[in-house]
């Protein structure tokens, strides 16, 4: 065929493809209004906008062949239509693969110089064209793929590539194409992924409107031939899977109860006298006795957990590894699985950190050596410790830098970690120093006024004993050094402290320790007649223990440092004497346990501008050496009726023997129903029950002090706590542990000698003088006790990071300590028990709960509007001077101080 015909062809087609498209084309059927429209496969679209063109084209030329180059120049090129056509030409191959078209390349003269174009020719009838033609379907195909990768999806194909010009597409001539054995054929063939088709040699006779319905129809069939076979295939693969999981799986229980059976032949009381260990059923192995098919008993087989595991059995004093036993109690310690291993914290090398020069000026000498600190180390190395004073650590360093600085802080790092001094050093650096340049620049005035320079501090504590705890540290380091008397004056303000002697500690004071109850109830109320010239002072303000503000407790005291912020402005500007005098903003220092986005938790508590730097120390920046902790879940054993332990940690489930055809009638008659059939066999369990938690920590109390082991018992609430304390039938073996013991019952009782003893309690901890304490959560909140080797922990403390604090409290000597629960018999505690790995996860990461509401807003606004009227968008200086001040960044307003509460 000429050029002058190709054109011609293709002009006429262009004219002619609307028409006959819709004449040609079969109509899809029509879906159902009611039921959702099911997107079917392109192909089928493909089909439907090839099959009209090669139709026309097929009547044109008189051939039932036609080359890819015209079919490409006669396709739309503009168009909803022109968009898939890139897409429909490279679906021929396929369309060819499963017989629905026929697909040929023309051969062409060998290649050389002199050998001309392998192009159309004018008057070549049907039969000469397919006497010219390979229809071998490798080489068909292989030479398709080839053209229509060389094209490329992004750009369209062009008319003068030679390949193009050499594939052919079009109808099968004869009829007879369409049948069932063909279509099977096919569809087994495209799912197989095979480039053969059996549709050599079988046509139709296609340029009919019944051929198009004929070839739409083909290609549906062979669809869903194909995803039919391909179900079959995938039920195939699940079934093979699944029986192979089943065959593996049974293969495991076997060797588990092999293993069992084994370990239950080695302990005594685990199966009765007369029964041999093969004949001990699965339920009474894996639920009666050793646990072997727990899933808590195999997280003691690791290498870590063996060592770990010799480490507890060490503490313990446990002796016999095989039965538990520690030789002096008939009644194993540690039965076989009965403590699991559920985790460590590794060991931490130690990293020292510098201060810059500016930072290194604003420390006094005086207090640098009353603390025993180098902050002048001359280029020593990170991890290299002074010979004669200790350097600080490199989280202690950053937080001083960052403090002293002005910019606000927040300290989440371990337990033990050094955090007090992270705060105290550039706190009483700034107090000391003001107050030596106030007291320079008194001598040098002529006035006889009172020295109201220099700065102040407030340090809060969540309880009154953490700030006494403080306080007799602080006071301890202050009268060492007789500069630090003269400059740093200490003072505690909480309920314990008499309201005669507030007003004289204030005005002598730089420093107030106390908590946020004090604070809304009593400094803020009193501010203008007691507590004015210090909050004018006020430049830093501290919050230890800042994880304990969450919740609605934790919104409270966030309105409540809203209110502090506001008065402390109204303090300052009104005994400032010169009006364009500004307040130097307060730092907010948090210190914190290790929770979960410590950073948004701080913002949320403190009044901080959105635009304010927080400098945030981590637990990857902790730079304290601390060596391994391991922790440790344990269940208690399961008792009979008598008291009398059974060696058993779960409850065996037997099978109930057969009755009489006579007594399952009667029994059957008068059972009740209660909503479920009677399958399978009855189930009967033994009548035991679970040693309480608190007696077994106290078992577990008593050995540790037996073996000289230094521990800390926590008790959640103090019923647990006086049920531990009064558990004396295990803590009967000498004298030194009845010594302890009977002290520790007197902290049971109620009155006013509870702190005294309390700090009796800690003294002697200092001396060594006291093995064991038994306490609530009051000794978790950063009371330096000494060190200690072990801590149990009666029952889950409630969060992880309670569980971090208790556990902290032991590990500060140099040398691994372990940490205990002992769980309730509740299925949530059993879990930690059956599921060890599940107590040191954090869970998911929710934000931290500060909740403020309108209610809880309204209140806080009602205190603070009887403490210093509500300026709303103006300064607070507006009540303070005759002429409006526009507000600064440096003072308060109102709106913005509360409405980021909300």
């Amino acid at each position: 065929m000429s050029e002058r015909t190709n054109t011609d062809t293709s002009c006429a087609a262009s004219s002619k493809t609307a028409s006959h498209s819709s004449a040609s084309a079969p109509t899809p059927p029509q879906q159902s209004q009611q039921q959702p429209a099911t997107e079917e496969p392109p192909i089928l679209s493909h089909l439907l906008l090839l099959d009209p063109i090669l139709q026309f084209l097929t009547r044109a030329t008189g051939q039932s062949l036609i080359s890819l180059a015209t079919l490409r120049r006669t396709l739309p090129k503009d168009g909803p239509a022109g968009d898939k056509v890139g897409n429909a030409i490279r679906s021929i191959p396929e369309l060819g693969r499963r017989g629905i078209m026929r697909v040929a390349v023309r051969q062409c003269p060998a290649e050389g110089d002199d050998a001309p174009p392998c192009q159309p020719k004018d008057e070549e009838d049907d039969e000469a064209l397919q006497n010219n033609c390979i229809f071998d379907e490798d080489e068909v195909y292989r030479r398709y793929d080839l053209a229509l990768n060389i094209s490329g999806d992004d750009r369209p194909m062009q008319t003068n590539e030679p390949d193009q010009n050499q594939l052919l597409v079009g109808f099968f001539p004869k009829p007879g194409h369409f049948n069932g054995e063909f279509i099977a054929a096919a569809a087994a063939a495209a799912a197989k992924g095979s480039t053969k088709s059996s549709a050599d040699g079988k046509g139709l006779h296609g340029a009919t409107k019944t051929g198009a319905k004929k070839r739409m129809a083909a290609l549906r069939k062979s669809l869903k031939a194909e995803e039919k076979q391909k179900k079959k295939e995938k039920q195939a693969d699940n079934t093979t899977i699944k029986a192979k999981a089943k065959a593996e799986s049974k293969s495991a229980t076997k060797k588990r109860q092999r293993k069992a059976a084994g370990a239950n032949a080695t302990v005594e009381s685990n199966v009765d006298p007369g029964k041999a260990s093969a004949d001990v059923s699965k339920d009474d192995v894996s639920e009666g006795h050793v646990v072997a098919n727990d899933p808590a008993n195999r997280h003691n087989d690791s290498p870590e957990a063996k060592d770990a595991l010799n480490c507890y059995r060490n503490l313990m004093g446990i002796k016999d590894t095989k039965t538990g036993g520690d030789g002096n109690s008939k009644e194993p310690l540690m039965l076989p699985g009965q403590t699991v291993y559920a985790g460590c914290k590794p060991a931490r090398e130690v990293r020292y950190g510098t201060l810059s020069e500016g930072t290194r000026q604003l420390i006094p000498s005086a207090l640098a050596e009353a603390l025993g600190l180098d902050i002048d180390p001359e280029d020593a190395p990170v991890h290299a410790q002074s010979q004669t004073r200790r350097r600080l650590y490199y989280h202690q360093a950053a937080a001083v830098e960052s403090i002293l600085n002005g910019h606000h802080t927040t300290i989440c790092t371990g337990t033990g970690s050094g955090k007090s001094l992270c705060f105290l050093l550039p706190v009483l650096s700034m107090v000391m120093k003001t107050d030596i340049d106030a007291v320079t620049a008194s001598a040098f005035s002529s006035s006889n006024d009172e020295v109201v320079g220099g700065a102040a501090a407030i340090i809060m504590f969540p309880t009154k004993a953490l700030a006494q705890d403080q306080y007799t540290k602080l006071m301890g380091l202050i009268n060492s050094h007789p500069l630090l008397v003269d400059h740093i004056r200490v003072g505690v303000i909480d309920g314990d402290t008499p309201h005669s002697s507030r007003a004289d500690i204030v005005k002598h004071s730089n420093i107030i320790l106390t908590n946020p109850d004090t604070i809304h109830a009593a400094i803020l109320p009193n501010w203008k007649r007691t507590y004015a010239p210090f909050l004018a002072k006020v430049r830093h303000v501290v919050i230890d223990e800042s994880h304990m503000y969450e919740g609605a407790f934790g919104g409270h005291v966030s309105l409540v440092l809203a209110r502090l912020v506001r008065i402390c402005a109204a303090a300052f500007y009104k005994r400032c004497d010169d009006p364009t005098e500004e307040q130097k903003p307060i730092t907010f220092v948090g210190c914190s346990a290790t929770i979960g986005r410590p950073e948004e938790h701080f913002r949320l508590l403190c009044p901080i501008a959105e635009d304010d730097v927080v400098k945030l120390l981590s637990p990857e920046d902790d730079g304290s050496p601390c060596d391994s902790k391991y922790f440790f879940t344990h269940t208690p054993a399961l008792l009979d009726t008598s008291g009398k332990s059974t060696g058993k940690l779960v409850i065996p489930v037997t099978k109930k023997k057969k009755e009489s055809s006579d007594d399952a009638t009667s029994h059957n008659q008068g059972r009740k129903r209660r909503g479920s059939s009677n399958r399978g066999a009855d189930l009967r369990r033994a009548p035991m029950h679970r040693r309480h938690a608190a007696d077994e920590t106290a078992r577990l109390l008593a050995a540790a002090v037996r073996n000289g082991i230094r521990c800390i018992a926590f008790c959640k609430t103090r019923e647990v706590y006086a049920s531990g304390c009064t558990s004396g039938a295990y803590l009967t073996f000498d004298l030194p542990l009845q010594v302890g013991v009977t002290f520790l019952r007197r902290w049971n009782h109620t009155g006013e000698d509870i702190p005294q003893m309390q700090d009796e309690a800690k003294k002697r901890l200092f001396k060594e003088d006291l093995l064991a304490v038994v306490a609530t959560s009051a000794l978790e909140l950063g009371v330096d006790i000494g060190g200690i080797d072990s801590t149990l922990h009666c029952g889950y403390p409630g969060s992880i990071s309670s569980l971090m604090q208790q556990a902290g409290r032991a590990g500060r000597g140099g040398k691994p300590s372990a940490s205990i629960m002992v769980c309730f018999s509740s299925p949530s505690e059993q879990h930690f028990w059956r599921f060890p790995k599940t107590l040191l996860t954090n869970g998911l990461d929710a934000p931290p709960a500060v909740p403020v509401n309108a209610g809880l807003l309204q209140n806080h606004l009602l205190c603070a509007g009887e403490e210093y009227s509500l300026v709303g968008e103006n300064s607070i200086t507006t009540l303070l001077t005759s002429e409006r001040r526009e507000p600064v960044r440096s003072q308060i307003v109102d709106r913005d101080l509360f409405s980021g509460a909300l």
